[in-house]
């Protein structure tokens, strides 16, 4: 048991590890215009999936778990 900011927390028994699965992907493409002119342009994706998130709640009795 862990006391933090006036919470006991149980990690053995109550909190889960977060996980997390996330993919990136960036597509560039370059256009050369003439001798003195180009353009460029980017653009990024990201994707994101947690599971087993950990919140801190506040139950009936006004404690924080």
């Amino acid at each position: 048991m862990v006391l933090y900011a006036d919470i006991l927390i149980d990690f053995a028994n109550t909190i889960k590890a977060e996980k997390l699965r996330r993919v990136n992907a960036d597509l560039n493409y370059h256009l050369l215009v003439s001798d003195v002119l180009g353009i460029s342009l980017n653009q990024a994706f990201y994707y994101t999936n947690i599971n087993h998130v950990n919140v801190l709640a506040t139950n009936s009795a006004g404690q924080q778990t």
